[in-house]
C-alpha cells in the first residue's frame, strides 16, 4: 500500500519540476524613446525551435538543443545564449543580443560565442590513451558596458585556438580585443560599413535550403577573428571563408 502511495506522488513532483523547467521567461525591457515592454523567451519545442516574442514581432531559431542562459543586461537589453546542434564530437554556442523601439524587437548582436572540436581520425589506428587528433576552441567573451541613452559599448575578447597532434605546422593560438559602439538609429553593435558586391551561397534557416544570391549595398558589419558578420535588411548574417551565409533567425 505505501509503494502505492508514493509513486503517485513521485510522478506528481516530476511533472511539476517538469512544468516549472519549461515555463517561459519574461524580461521587462526599454527603448532608448522611452517605450516599455516585455520580451518572451518561450521554452524550447519538440522540433527544436527556440521563439522569442515581443508584442506582434516573433523571431525563430531551429535546431537548438538547450538554453544555456537568458538575463537581462541592462534596462534595454536582453541576453540569450542557446546551444545548436552540431557534429559529433562538437559544441557550437550562439549568443543573441535584442532591444525593443516601439512595436519592433531588433536583433541587436548574433554572433558564434563558442565553438569546440574533438576531431578523432577514425581513418588510422586510434590512440585509446588519447584519441584526440585535433582540438579545436574558438571563445567570445562579452562585457557590455552601459551609457544610458547612448546605448553603451561592448568589450570583446576572442580566444581562438587549434593543437593537432601530428601536423602540429598548423597549430595557433590567437588572442584579439576589440570594442563596439552602439548605434541608437540602427538598434545594433558594429564596427564598419562594408560594400558587399557578389554572388553568395545563402543558408534559409526557415526552408533549409540553400540558394545562390547576388548581393550587394553598404551593410553594418563585425569581425570577431575568423567570423564576419553582415546586417542585411534586419537580419544578422555569418560569412565564412567559403563565401557562404548562414541566416540563423527566420520570422
Amino acid at each position: 500500500m505505501i509503494k502505492r502511495i508514493l509513486i503517485p506522488v513521485l510522478l506528481c513532483t516530476v511533472l511539476i519540476n517538469n512544468v516549472t523547467k519549461v515555463r517561459a521567461q519574461v524580461f521587462k525591457v526599454e527603448s532608448f524613446d522611452g517605450t516599455r515592454g516585455e520580451i518572451k523567451v518561450k521554452p524550447i519545442d519538440s522540433h527544436g525551435i527556440l521563439k522569442i516574442l515581443y508584442l506582434k514581432d516573433a523571431i525563430n531559431m531551429g535546431d537548438v538543443n538547450y538554453v544555456k542562459s537568458a538575463k537581462q543586461l541592462n534596462k534595454h537589453f536582453i541576453k540569450v545564449v542557446y546551444a545548436v546542434r552540431a557534429g559529433v564530437g562538437m559544441e557550437l554556442l550562439h549568443t543573441l543580443v535584442l532591444s525593443i523601439d516601439t512595436k519592433k524587437m531588433y536583433q541587436s548582436m548574433h554572433i558564434t560565442s563558442f565553438f569546440e572540436e574533438n576531431f578523432i581520425d577514425f581513418s588510422k589506428p586510434v590512440d585509446t590513451a588519447n584519441m584526440v587528433d585535433v582540438h579545436s576552441i574558438y571563445n567570445v567573451n562579452l562585457t557590455f558596458l552601459d551609457n544610458g541613452h547612448q546605448g553603451g559599448k561592448v568589450k570583446i575578447k576572442i580566444h581562438d585556438e587549434r593543437s593537432s597532434k601530428h601536423n602540429t605546422g598548423d597549430d595557433f593560438k590567437r588572442d584579439t580585443a576589440l570594442v563596439l559602439n552602439f548605434d541608437v538609429n540602427r538598434h545594433i553593435f558594429y564596427d564598419s560599413l562594408k560594400s558587399v558586391s557578389r554572388n553568395f551561397t545563402v543558408y534559409n534557416a526557415k526552408t533549409r535550403n540553400e540558394s545562390r544570391k547576388y548581393i550587394s549595398g553598404t551593410y553594418p558589419s563585425m569581425r570577431f577573428g575568423r567570423n564576419v558578420y553582415y546586417f542585411i535588411k534586419g537580419e544578422w548574417y555569418e560569412r565564412d571563408n567559403y563565401g557562404n551565409l548562414s541566416g540563423v533567425i527566420y520570422k
